[in-house]
């Protein structure tokens, strides 16, 4: 295992010998920023994450109820936000990889084996400097991004009217009178 976190953090053998306390240090770093991405993500107030139960115990009254009432909307919200972040960071990933990584490009977060990962929108900062240099290869970013915000879109939007559809069929099938045994009956 540390072999394996020392290989990710960009550690050699046979080239030269490693400084092992620099990449435990490096790979206590990287474990820390994860750590905190992942605590400042749970925090989002949508329904399944931790921050949903933090928001809604600081609204009152008639806020909190339809909080309350929304919360099976934010699974589909979460979808889309990480459709479409995911969208971005292939964006970015796939410009950093054409423009081969260059030293220009900036610092990446991590460095795992020969891939540098940079930040989701790192993309949209590097377009403004380069795009007259590469312009379809930002044309195509373009293009990633728009699709994984449309896939997200699609994928929210199915599954509501999906669940529109039967909550509306519910609604007839309640309009049904029922008999006493506890079978539906026709009118």
């Amino acid at each position: 295992m540390v072999l394996r976190v020392l290989t990710l953090t960009g550690a050699r053998p046979g080239l030269e010998e490693p400084n092992y306390v620099t990449w435990v240090y490096a790979a206590l770093g990287y474990f820390t920023s994860m750590n905190i991405m992942l605590f400042l993500f749970n925090l989002i107030p949508l329904y399944p994450l931790d921050g949903h139960h933090l928001f809604r115990e600081m609204l009152k009254g008639e806020a909190k109820e339809r909080y309350i009432e929304s919360q099976r909307f934010g699974m589909y919200v979460l979808i889309l936000l990480v459709l479409s972040l995911s969208g971005l960071w292939a964006s970015t990933q796939y410009v950093a990889a054409h423009l081969h990584y260059a030293p220009q490009l900036g610092p990446p977060w991590a460095v795992l084996g020969e891939v540098r990962v940079y930040p989701p929108w790192g993309w949209v900062a590097w377009g403004r400097l380069y795009q007259a240099r590469a312009p379809t290869l930002f044309y195509n970013a373009e293009g990633i991004t728009t699709l994984g915000a449309l896939a997200g879109a699609a994928i929210v939007g199915t599954t509501m009217a999906s669940m529109i559809a039967s909550e509306s069929i519910k609604i007839v099938f309640s309009a049904i009178p029922m008999d006493p045994c506890g079978s539906r009956t026709a009118g």
